[in-house]
């Protein structure tokens, strides 16, 4: 290799190496940047979301528990537990309807309310119209395990989905009626999830693709999304049941409903790469993941890509000509002798 073209190979590593080095660091740290603030922002609509779902929670147990001490609902209760084989009973039919009136001056907003014996068999539903279908049969909406917290302890809210129903999914409060502090029966408040999430779901300021969804494990090894179903590449509404992913990439809401919290870059089950928050809330058995699409969140960096990738170019040629002036200028002299 000739002199001038060792000297042109120097000149050009001396220039261009450093600023392709300066360009990738500036764009690698832009892009954690970015990240990183992305993952700021959806902890801190995770923590509103978390917040609006507690103050959810904690008017619905007020309003169960000022219901369940409303005058004569035991009683009432009692005598239907009483004849829950005879409900055409003369007694069975005025406890119910003394139960509807009681309801009614609660002006509770709740799509079905539901009164159990201690084994969970159905003695009264308020809606009238599928209630004969009803009574006397285990109310379906919650496990057999539960029954026994119920009856021993506070009341309680859970989330659930019952694929039986074409996939219904929804709220229920459930507690004991107690008389004399001893429980006597159970009475349940469901509740429509479209109605009861509008407030906790709202996806304001989270972009085109960014959404908070709940979640809830569905026997062993399987999750459910509620409320909001992924979407497929094709638009299609995706299948709400997913099977749990033994390998990784883990879906953010397979881990939420795990138990686990946790943020970053992850994907969903579909296999779309998200920047994502998720979260477990122990006490309804539910998980909560907010996210984004990374194609949405660091579309600015794929400018910044573009402008990095033009003005490194620029430097690069810029350097090669004045690499070859250079090398020109101090090699002429030296081959001239």
């Amino acid at each position: 290799m000739s002199i001038r073209k060792k000297f042109l190979f120097a000149l050009l590593m001396f220039i261009v190496c450093p600023s392709l080095m300066v360009g990738l660091l500036v764009f690698h740290s832009a892009e954690q940047s970015l990240i990183a603030n992305r993952i700021a922002s959806l902890e801190a609509i995770s923590e509103i979301k978390l917040k609006s779902i507690e103050d959810f929670v904690s008017r619905s147990l007020h309003e169960f528990s000022t219901v369940a001490r409303a005058e004569l609902l035991a009683e009432q209760l009692t005598i239907l537990i009483n004849h829950i084989k005879q409900p055409d009973h003369a007694g069975y039919q005025a406890a119910t309807s003394k139960l509807d009136k009681i309801f009614q001056s609660q002006h509770l907003n709740h799509n079905l309310i539901v009164l159990t014996d201690l084994e969970g068999r159905v003695v009264y539903q308020s809606d009238s119209q599928h209630a004969p279908n009803h009574v006397s049969n285990v109310f379906s909406h919650i496990e057999q395990s539960l029954f026994e917290r119920i009856r021993q302890g506070d009341p309680l809210i859970r989330f659930y989905f019952s694929p039986e129903e074409q996939n219904r999914e929804g709220v229920l409060v459930a507690g004991a009626i107690r008389q004399q502090e001893q429980a006597v029966g159970l009475m349940l408040f469901e509740m429509d999830l479209q109605k009861a999430s509008a407030i906790f779901l709202d996806n304001t300021g989270l972009g085109k693709t960014g959404k908070t969804v709940l979640g809830i494990k569905h026997g062993e090894d399987k999750f459910v999304h509620l409320i909001t179903p992924m979407q497929g590449e094709a638009g299609e509404k995706a299948k709400k049941v997913v099977p749990f992913s033994d390998s990784p990439p883990i879906p953010p809401m397979q881990k939420a409903v795990s138990g686990e919290n946790g943020a970053g870059l992850s994907h969903n089950y579909l296999g779309t790469e998200l920047i994502a928050v998720w979260r477990h809330l122990p006490d309804l058995d539910l998980g909560l993941v907010a996210k984004i699409d990374t194609s949405e969140a660091l579309s600015t960096i794929h400018l910044l890509k573009k402008t990095t990738a033009s003005i490194l170019l620029l430097v690069s040629l810029t350097g090669v000509l004045i690499a070859l002036l250079m090398a020109r200028s101090i090699t002429r002299p030296i081959l001239r002798r």
